[in-house]
């Protein structure tokens, strides 16, 4: 019996857990994957994945995965309780399909060392991430729900869906604003209790129930609020916010910028007393779809020297009105830098930057990877992006898996990143890169996600070696490409050595990629049905092809990308 590695890692949102065997365990029809709690109750995790022949079961339906077992080796527990120390441990499952039976105890892995589904676990950052994929099923149900208790006619998919986001207290918005929107209530409130002021520099400011929080903090909160995504037929996207927030008696100013420039931040900065106390960045605009339909991610940093840079850096703005004074950019010449101790290390670098050298900095934090990195990307542009870098990665035989949303130039000649190339074709199992780009059509009762030019991934960040020696992670508004560096207000904070952060964030990207990754395999599986209905008649029934009845699905390729997959998840 071959031993079965194991390992767990979580953030506030669930816990990622993955495992490896040596060689294929005869009669195995995948895995069991049990929970344990500090009390010691055993919870058994549940699929919607029945094997292949068996009736195709209904939306929602699920079964103890010792019955339809796991054929994966990683795993992601979305229903882990927080704040609880958990472990886990897997099962093999054998039998056969219609009597599935679980191995014997001595067959089992170990429990994993306890994890908890919470944040904070490197001291003084905290990671909130949204759960903003709306083409999901638990999704499709809730819409259904509410389409069906409404009057007839019944609303439809796609206005249930706005109405829903754009609500204040709406239960599937604040679902899908999920950690992120929780946490920036709780820090106006923090900042009200503590009669804190508070500095934004904003590129959007759509959402309605946001603005309400600039709004009750009267005059202790200060925005510099830009001109958003303007162009020529709305060269002013944040006029009506602006109006609202100045006849409230808000301090706003505008930055108005000019064509091939965005005032593209989205920070806050605290300060109590005159002292700047901690700041709030990330990738998420602030707007009901920023917030609600778009991956997007928060990242709180409770550290004063942060602060200060990010509070001149602030000013600095200010001081630059609508344009681009060289000031500016000299202002920015040298990081925002803060150290812990003798190991963990932030630089953020604010833009507009001379020479990316924000750019360069990133550059030799990835060319640096051991292990490999994981990834979510917008639109880092078509050249001498960090792309580039990740590409060598794959070049030298490191792990790498991430998604970039669309924007940048694909050689046709060669694959994006070996398996991923221009016509969205796969030759892999477990493609490296994903673009969600390729993979925008009808989900369900959901529109295609292209509609409106909608924007599936929007955070950005570059995780390197999040379990190795040397944690790099890459976070803030930054596109990750040039024109971030050198044409917009941007940030760009690297935090080398905060090995729990760097753990959340890879938990993080690896849930939104495996969403995808999913949606890539359900859209091969239709590709093919549609093949053999053309070529002959198509099966009659309902019957789904699904888990292989056998212990087939543990061939050699499959065990060693497992096995590459939990080297990484386990810096072995």
């Amino acid at each position: 019996m071959p031993a079965i590695k194991i390992t767990a890692h979580a953030n506030i949102d669930g816990v990622v857990i993955a495992w490896s065997i040596s060689h294929a365990i005869p009669g195995c029809l995948g895995f069991a994957l049990e929970r344990k709690l500090n009390d010691g109750t055993i919870t058994e995790l549940e699929t919607e994945m029945p094997f292949e022949g068996q009736p195709k079961p209904a939306k929602g339906h699920r079964e103890p995965s010792s019955v339809w077992p796991i054929q994966r080796f990683i795993w992601t527990d979305h229903s882990a309780p927080l704040e609880s120390d958990l472990r886990y441990r897997v099962r093999p499952v054998k039998g056969s399909a219609d009597a599935p039976e679980l191995a014997a105890e001595s067959e089992a892995s170990d429990w994993t060392p306890a994890v908890r589904c919470a944040t904070g676990s490197t001291e003084g950052f905290e990671l909130y991430p949204n759960l903003g994929v709306a083409a999901a099923p638990w999704v499709e149900r809730r819409i259904e729900a509410a389409r069906n208790s409404s009057p007839t006619p019944k609303p439809s998919v796609s206005s249930v869906l706005k109405t829903s986001i754009e609500t204040t207290g709406n239960e599937l918005r604040n679902a899908l604003a999920g950690p992120l929107l929780k946490a920036l209530r709780r820090e106006f409130d923090r900042a009200s209790e503590a009669g804190e002021e508070i500095f934004a520099a904003l590129y959007e400011l759509r959402d309605h129930e946001l603005r309400e929080l600039l709004i009750a903090a009267g005059d202790r909160v200060h925005v510099i609020l830009a001109n958003g995504a303007f162009n020529a037929e709305d060269p002013d996207p944040n006029s009506e916010a602006a109006d609202q927030l100045a006849g409230e008696g808000i301090d706003v100013k505008r930055r108005m910028v000019g064509s091939g420039h965005f005032a593209h931040n989205k920070f806050l900065v605290f300060t109590k007393d005159g002292v700047p106390q901690r700041v709030w960045t990330g990738s998420t605009n602030w707007t009901p779809s920023g917030l609600c339909t778009q991956s997007n991610h928060g990242v709180l940093i409770e550290a004063n020297p942060v602060a200060v840079g990010f509070m001149e850096y602030w000013k600095r703005l200010q001081a630059a009105g609508d344009g681009y004074p060289p000031a500016l950019a000299e202002g920015n010449a040298n990081p925002v830098v803060h150290k812990v101790g003798t190991k963990l290390k932030l630089r953020a670098w604010c833009t507009p930057v001379k020479n990316h050298v924000d750019l360069d900095d990133a550059r030799a934090m990835i060319d640096g990877a051991q292990d490999g990195a994981v990834f979510l990307m917008f639109k880092p542009g078509s050249k001498d992006t960090l792309v580039d870098n990740l590409r060598a990665l794959h070049d030298r035989n490191l792990f790498i898996r991430g998604i970039v949303n669309a924007g940048f130039a694909i050689d046709a000649s060669r694959d994006t990143i070996q398996f991923f190339n221009k016509s969205a074709k796969s030759v892999h199992g477990k493609p490296e890169l994903l673009l969600p780009d390729h993979l925008r059509k009808a989900f369900g009762n959901l529109g295609p996600e292209t509609a409106g030019g909608a924007v599936l991934i929007h955070s950005k960040t570059i995780v390197v070696d999040p379990f190795g020696k040397h944690p790099i992670v890459m976070t803030g508004s930054h596109n990750l490409g040039p024109k971030a560096s050198k044409s917009n207000d941007d940030n760009l904070v690297i935090i080398e050595n905060a090995g729990g952060l760097a753990a959340e964030f890879a938990v993080y990207i690896m849930n939104v990629y495996d969403h995808y990754r999913w949606r890539y395999e359900k859209g091969l599986r239709e590709e093919a049905a549609k093949a053999a209905a053309a070529a002959s008649a198509p099966p009659s029934g309902n019957v789904w092809k699904g888990l292989k009845p056998n212990a087939s699905w543990q061939n050699a390729s499959y065990l060693a990308s497992a096995q590459t997959e939990m080297a990484f998840w386990s810096h072995s």
